[in-house]
């Protein structure tokens, strides 16, 4: 099978039957240049499967290794049954337009072998990265390395980091990564390119802070370059990762380059050394952030205020953050349900942040009318404003008067600016971007910023396109932008959506998805909100009620206090028969942004039950069953229901509190009627 070559758009495929894979950073799959949406993939197997395929050696399995790895926990015939239900769904979102009796052609099924083989050509960019690495090491040339490197966009498929099958190809890779920059940093200083080397050596460092051979080539970069204070505190900081990540000190190599460098012997003889190249204004100006030999970790710092059970996304947060006060700008993207956390989790990040001398700044969207365009940008840059007037001038700089068209405050701080050239629409737009984002990276070069934007899914279309103009452009600034979405509420091609693609596809773009606590997890926020140990029932009563939610935990339990029913051997009962005014709100809002069709039939199906018939709730409702399904997938697309695997034509309430919400909302009479129907 031929393999197109990917253009430098990074959009491989371009004839309608060329199908182009990505599983690095991200997992996407075009067909004819033309993306899936990843709101598409609504059955998680369905997606799973073609991940299987596509890092299958000639990407085909047999079908019993397919259901073994997708579902281990079950008997062979059930994981059959599954994998029929899973491979129709799959086959329906990679081939629209096909109709059940039709040959597949993208997934065909051949004596047991299941195959990802499209009539036209394949590219993964697995495949891609692998190639071009080998391609590399066996040339030497530092152009060859960088085409490889730039088709590493992350590490293999971060959506599946506890499947097994992904976990060995994923650690192989990532290595593949760190030793191309190995190799292109030594590479790159043989040949007397020290900043290349730089900033190679500065990538791995980010990649891997552990890694004592990436601190110690930093360190000898910045030595034979003439900066020779970049180069000691390096060192500090490779001390203070490895005491941070292996509880360890630096080998004698590391310690004697260090102290070679502050005796001035390294480089041995001035006239060995290479005229010293300019450091980068970041670099050069902003201030050394306090040494995390003094600042706990994020999970430590948020446990001890009482967050928990976060210990991955946490992590994930403070490596953002150190990588950005390397130099490096990032954007991390949270999603998640009401309530699950996502706020929290970034006030414990700027707590951390605050902690390491970081400046924050918050913006916040608003949901109702009447809000300026770029609202939460006018938020952040009004609380930059409180610089000193001379600072706040110079950072400005030439686009002041620009900036004063959104923040009329900047004309009174500096009286007699001239008012900004007349330009059409998207030149001044440009303009604008290009001077908001030239004024962040000045103050982010004073002291690094982290810009915290909350309610992403409320923001307006100029705000995105503002932040997708910054998030390009801050890849050398030490700014780290933390925003915060509700999935359920990104329309499938919306605004927030595309933003969200742009990105992910950025080298320091991250996306996270809070899931709801576990079991152990409930019990301990239990104990916080009740001050004491939690009864085991209790526990079990309000995991099940709030599938780990951690608003609908701490409503659930603080009822259970108020009405001292805490050691009541039939909470649980208790609890189903009283669901929290505050968990009926966060619920409702979801549900009031639906058609009245729509809201009508999820009614009759929480009458029904959590889990339904699509052809027993459109009897009901005396309405065609297309017709049914064509309403409900409005909820379907805002996460409120989904469709049961295994289970053709039946649905479930993605949360067991939202058909409690419905049904609590019925009269008596409502409820007997449509008991009775």
């Amino acid at each position: 099978m031929g393999t197109p070559t990917p253009p430098t758009d990074d959009a491989p495929a371009t004839r309608d039957q060329d199908v182009a894979v990505y599983l690095l950073g991200e997992f996407r799959v075009e067909i004819g240049g033309r993306p899936i949406e990843p709101g598409a993939w609504r059955l998680r197997k369905a997606a799973q499967l073609v991940k299987l395929l596509a890092l299958a050696p000639g990407h085909r399995l047999h079908r019993d290794q397919i259901a073994e790895h997708l579902w281990p926990e079950l008997d062979p015939d059930a994981a059959q049954r599954n994998l029929h239900q899973v491979l129709f769904a799959a086959r329906r979102i990679l081939e629209p337009g096909r109709s059940a009796r039709a040959q597949a052609t993208i997934l065909p099924l051949r004596q047991q072998m299941l195959a990802l083989q499209p009539a036209g050509a394949l590219w993964v960019d697995v495949e891609a990265f692998q190639a071009a690495a080998a391609a590399a090491q066996g040339a030497g040339d530092p152009a060859a390395y960088e085409a490889a490197l730039a088709l590493y966009a992350g590490d293999l498929l971060p959506d599946e980091l506890y499947e097994e099958w992904a976990a060995q190809p994923r650690e192989a890779l990532h290595e593949t990564f760190l030793r191309l920059l190995v190799d292109l940093a030594r590479l790159s200083e043989a040949r007397g390119e020290l900043e290349r080397a730089i900033v190679t050596w500065e990538r791995l460092v980010a990649a891997d802070a552990a890694r004592e051979e990436a601190h110690v080539g930093l360190m000898r970069a910045y030595a034979l370059a003439g900066r020779r204070q970049q180069a000691l505190r390096q060192y500090q900081r490779l001390r203070a990762a490895l005491a941070r990540e292996l509880d360890a000190e630096p080998e004698p190599e590391a310690t004697e380059l260090y102290q070679r460098i502050l005796g001035g012997r390294f480089p041995e003889a001035a006239a060995e050394r290479p005229a010293p190249v300019p450091a980068r204004p970041v670099a050069a100006t902003a201030p050394t952030p306090a040494s995390t030999t003094t600042t706990p970790s994020l999970r430590l710092l948020a446990a001890a205020s009482g967050l928990i059970d976060r210990r991955r996304e946490l992590d994930i947060l403070q490596r953002s953050l150190e990588e950005m006060l390397g130099g490096q700008g990032r954007a991390v993207l949270i999603s998640g349900d009401p309530g699950i956390g996502k706020s929290r989790i970034i006030e414990e990040l700027s707590r951390y942040a605050e902690a390491r001398g970081v400046r924050t700044a918050w913006g916040r969207c608003y949901e109702g009318e009447g809000a300026p365009a770029y609202w939460p940008w006018i938020q952040i840059i009004r609380h930059e404003l409180a610089g000193e007037t001379g600072e706040l001038r110079e950072d400005l700089g030439p686009d002041a008067a620009t900036i004063a068209q959104i923040v009329p405050e900047i004309r009174a701080l500096l009286p007699g600016l001239a008012q900004p050239p007349a330009l059409d629409p998207a030149q001044a737009r440009f303009r604008l971007f290009d001077g908001v984002t030239a004024f962040l990276k000045r103050r982010a070069a004073r002291r690094p910023l982290l810009l915290v934007l909350d309610d992403l899914h409320w923001a307006d279309d100029s705000s995105l396109r503002l932040l997708d103009f910054l998030a390009a452009e801050i890849a050398a600034t030490p700014i780290l932008i933390a925003g915060a979405y509700r999935q359920a509420e990104v329309e499938e091609r919306g605004p927030l959506a595309q933003t969200l693609a742009r990105l992910s596809r950025l080298a320091g773009g991250e996306r996270l998805r809070l899931s709801g606590l576990d079991e152990p997890g409930v019990a301990s926020f239990s104990e916080l909100a009740l001050g004491r140990p939690a009864p085991p029932d209790l526990v079990t009563a309000v995991f099940r009620k709030s599938e780990g939610n951690p608003l609908f935990i701490r409503e659930l339990v603080r009822l259970v206090r108020d009405e001292a029913r805490w050691g009541e051997p039939q909470v649980g009962s208790w609890l189903d028969a009283n669901l929290p005014p505050q968990v009926q709100d966060v619920i409702n809002l979801r549900l009031v942004r639906l058609a009245t069709a729509c809201l009508e039939l999820l009614t009759i199906a929480a009458v029904v039950g959590r889990e339904f018939e699509l052809r027993l709730v459109a009897r009901i409702a005396a309405v065609p069953v297309a017709a049914a399904l064509e309403q409900l997938d409005e909820a379907m697309r805002a996460g409120i229901i989904e469709e049961v695997l295994g289970k053709p034509g039946c649905l479930r309430f993605t949360h067991v509190l939202i058909p409690e919400t419905l049904y609590a909302g019925l009269t008596p009479a409502r409820r007997a009627g449509l008991h009775a129907r």
